[in-house]
């Protein structure tokens, strides 16, 4: 049986994706994103926090330095749990305009050529985080 390729995942990830059905995780404190494999970077959002990040100025300017670090890697993805349908209607505790947001994201995927991952569910997530990587080896 073939040895499945490792994956690491920060160590500050308090609930990670489950890569395991493809990958060996291994848990890493990553300098950059939440998922690394074979040069290839990811960032993972949940739904809120997808909105606090891209809707309040410290935490827009503080991720905006963040994804300038990621440009060294050969690919970027940024995987949220959340679907289009949900972000296009806001989230419950913002009063953001999910409209406005899916307009940000897209505007920043373009600037900093981030793939960006819309996985809905955390199972589903895990699934499409590992397709991605795999499809870019």
């Amino acid at each position: 049986m073939a040895r499945k390729p490792t994956v690491y995942v920060d160590t500050r990830e308090q609930d990670p994706l489950d890569l395991s059905l493809r990958f060996t995780p291994v848990r890493k404190t990553l300098k950059e994103g939440d998922y690394l494999f074979d040069g290839m970077i990811a960032e993972r959002k949940s739904f809120g926090d997808l909105f606090s990040t891209l809707t309040a100025a410290p935490n827009s300017a503080r991720f905006s330095l963040e994804l300038d670090r990621l440009r060294k890697y050969k690919a970027k993805a940024i995987i949220i749990e959340a679907t289009a349908e949900q972000i296009l209607k806001g989230h419950p505790h913002s009063r953001a305009n999910g409209f406005l947001v899916v307009s940000h994201l897209m505007r920043i995927c373009r600037e900093y050529d981030i793939t960006p991952l819309l996985g809905g569910t955390k199972s589903a997530s895990s699934s499409l985080l590992s397709a991605w990587f795999l499809s870019n080896t």
